[in-house]
């Protein structure tokens, strides 16, 4: 560990989240972090034997149940989380032993100001980026909440199907965020002599059912085609591990007329508040499959 990183702050952080196993479920904003975490509590409880697997929620009862709530009950896509408030949502995956241990899944917003803090900004050394981590505080917290992110034993980065239009400026975001994880296990040492981490990485299409007809093929296809920057940075960063997938929670589709409602509503300029109500199918229809093959492919890597 360099001298140039905070040593109290890092100790700190590291006796508290160096032995776990700690899964980062990391995106922008409205990329979908909160539903794919209550979606993956309905996977493990509706296609998971119970007597060789469990789950606790540890943080975030209030997130779920809202989300929960909204999926289940009220059958609509809960809204974006607003700009300043940072939802963290904390849940253990316990496999019965001596197959397995605990893995902790992280799922927690992140502001823009602070996303660009943590991951972006100008080229700053492993360490300082690692101690922009570290001094996030918040609340009094003793750690930057967001600490946890350098000692994850695996990262899903989720890439959001509904900002498709937007992917070439997104790509650029995101392929910053890869050369930040590799600061983190740089500061750690935790990379190869060719200058790679080895952590495995998910790369997660989220509301894949909003793709426009025409736009096809495998995640990994779709990430090599239409966003080649991160594509390319993924192999000179990364030598590990590393899967695709697929999400999706199925909504109603529009009929005629509630389609001109919202081409009306458009032309007005409606504001954020005014924005129609997403409807979901009931019964409700996710990717299920997808979701049990994510959590056989971590249980995997981190058992």
């Amino acid at each position: 560990m360099s001298a140039k990183t905070a040593a109290p702050l890092l100790k700190s952080a590291t006796d508290r989240y160096s032995e776990q196993n700690l899964v980062a479920i990391i995106g922008n904003q409205g990329s979908g972090k909160t539903v794919v975490g209550t979606l993956l509590k309905d996977a493990i409880f509706t296609y998971f034997d119970k007597d060789e697997f469990s789950f606790n929620l540890l943080s975030g009862s209030d997130i779920l149940e809202e989300t929960e709530e909204s999926i289940f009950t009220d059958k609509v896509f809960p809204p974006p989380s607003r700009p300043r408030m940072e939802s963290k949502l904390v849940f253990e995956v316990v496999r019965a032993p001596p197959l397995g241990n605990k893995i902790l899944f992280h799922v927690r917003d992140i502001s823009g100001e602070d996303f660009k803090l943590a991951f972006l900004g100008g080229d700053v050394s492993a360490e300082t980026r690692v101690n922009n981590v570290l001094a996030l505080k918040k609340d009094k917290e003793p750690l930057g909440p967001f600490s946890y992110l350098i000692f994850a034993k695996l990262y899903a980065i989720l890439i959001d199907c509904s900002e498709f239009d937007n992917w070439k400026t997104i790509q650029t975001r995101q392929s910053q965020m890869l050369n930040s994880l590799l600061a983190f296990k740089k500061v750690l040492g935790e990379i190869q002599d060719n200058g790679k981490f080895t952590t495995p990485l998910a790369i997660v299409l989220t509301k894949t059912d909003t793709l426009k007809n025409g736009i096809e093929g495998s995640p990994e296809n779709m990430i090599k085609k239409y966003m080649p920057q991160f594509h390319t940075t993924l192999s000179h960063v990364h030598d590990g591990p590393r899967q695709y997938f697929s999400l999706f929670i199925v909504g109603e589709k529009p009929t005629e007329d509630s389609q001109k409602q919202e081409d009306v509503k458009e032309e007005q300029d409606a504001l954020p508040s005014q924005t129609p109500i997403k409807k979901i199918i009931d019964p409700i229809s996710y990717s299920n499959g997808e979701y049990v093959k994510f959590i056989l492919w971590v249980i995997e890597k981190l058992s």
